[in-house]
């Protein structure tokens, strides 16, 4: 097929493509390059009364969209499942910045401009273990995974426990987690034994918590200042 043959096969599908579009299409796209342009916008310049308009127009957007225009519906899902996996922290600062000021650390990502600032920290959705300290009171169950209290474990076969040991005296849990970089809050969590990686579990009961929030924000700024 000669380059002639390729072209004209473009423009024949090209045309096809633009006689097949419903009105609906043409406003899907227009939606979709408008948000993202506006998302660009947002992104340079962040408050909270800005946030929660926009949480609201991507709630009622993405209501609308459900079975009329399908590839603004697809990039609102993705914009809400990746929203959630980010805490982002909004504060006043007692004394206005006189400059903008970013900084980076921890995979966290902190903004402030005058009075507002925001404090944005990663959110990881998986599987954590919690290690007991007194593992001489375990007994640990390879085909389960998991350490249980001589009290509940010593009933199962001596065939399928063993004594646990501080590396495998674990339970795990699939839950919300934020990281800390410090013993702040307990009880925490990691991926291993080894690792020096430390979480801890974002509870509902955490998420009413406003000085706990205050208390976190301190240490994330604190680690972060440390960082430089």
């Amino acid at each position: 097929m000669d380059v002639m043959e390729v072209m004209t096969s473009l423009v024949h599908k090209l045309n096809n493509f633009v006689f097949s579009l419903r009105l609906l299409d043409v406003v899907d796209i227009l939606v979709v390059a408008y948000l993202i342009y506006r998302l660009l916008l947002l992104v340079r310049k962040t408050n909270s009364s800005r946030l929660l308009k926009g949480v609201l127009v991507v709630i009622a957007a993405l209501w609308l969209s459900t079975d009329r225009l399908p590839a603004l519906n697809f990039a609102l899902t993705h914009v809400v499942e990746w929203g959630v996996l980010a805490l982002i922290i909004l504060f006043q600062p007692e004394t206005p910045l006189p400059r903008l000021v970013s900084a980076s650390a921890g995979g966290c990502y902190f903004r402030g401009d005058g009075t507002e600032c925001s404090l944005k920290i990663p959110i990881f959705e998986e599987e954590l273990k919690y290690f007991y300290s007194n593992y001489q009171d375990y007994y640990y169950l390879p085909t389960e995974d998991v350490a249980l209290h001589k009290s509940v474990a010593g009933f199962v076969d001596k065939a399928y426990r063993l004594q646990a040991s501080a590396a495998n005296c674990y339970t795990r849990k699939v839950s919300s987690y934020l990281p800390q970089w410090d013993f702040v809050f307990s009880p925490f969590f990691k991926r291993d034994y080894k690792s020096r990686e430390l979480f801890f579990e974002l509870t509902d009961e955490l998420k009413k918590n406003r000085q706990a929030f205050s208390v976190y924000a301190s240490h994330v700024l604190s680690m972060m200042a440390s960082s430089y």
